[in-house]
């Protein structure tokens, strides 16, 4: 078992150093079959329990992680169609960091629904509703596995298949 950054373990993958990796935005080349799993977007998202280091939602900090939002554009360029480029911007090197920060009232985070999802449920997180930010999130992403053509008929990347598959994401 193996976890890294979706770009390293694809190349780990392409160079058959893996043989299945379950990660975001799998990519389709040469000998390597790829099964989406679950399609998610970005939501910005407030803390429900600690004391707001903030006193606006308006003019909030934003808590991202660079790596998985900007890509090849800044932030500022991401979120300015929205009106949200003009405050500062925590960043993290991690979506669970994001998380945590959150919940601990430093800013507003900007997360995918599933990573948000369990602290929704746990009261921990609520989404927020801004204006002018899309309902419907934003950076929408695939959650898929990627796998050796050649490995399909293994007995253990079919379980794992199974297993996966039947999740309800």
């Amino acid at each position: 078992l193996v976890s890294g950054r979706s770009n390293d373990m694809q190349e780990q993958l392409e160079s058959a150093e893996l043989d299945i990796i379950l990660v975001v935005e799998p990519k389709r080349t040469v000998g390597i079959k790829v099964l989406t799993l679950h399609e998610d977007t970005f939501k910005l998202y407030e803390g429900t329990m600690a004391k707001k280091l903030y006193s606006n939602e308006n003019e909030a900090p934003i808590v991202y992680m660079p790596s998985a939002i900007v890509g090849r554009s800044t932030i500022k360029d991401v979120l300015a169609p929205y009106h949200l480029e003009n405050r500062k911007f925590y960043r993290a090197s991690s979506l669970e960091t994001v998380k945590q920060l959150t919940v601990s009232g430093l800013g507003i985070g900007l997360l995918p629904t599933k990573v948000a999802e369990t602290s929704i449920s746990q009261n921990k997180l609520t989404e927020l509703n801004l204006k002018r930010f899309p309902k419907s999130g934003i950076g929408k992403h695939t959650i898929g596995l990627a796998y050796q053509a050649i490995r399909e008929d293994s007995p253990a990347i079919k379980a794992l298949i199974d297993e996966l598959t039947s999740y309800p994401w």
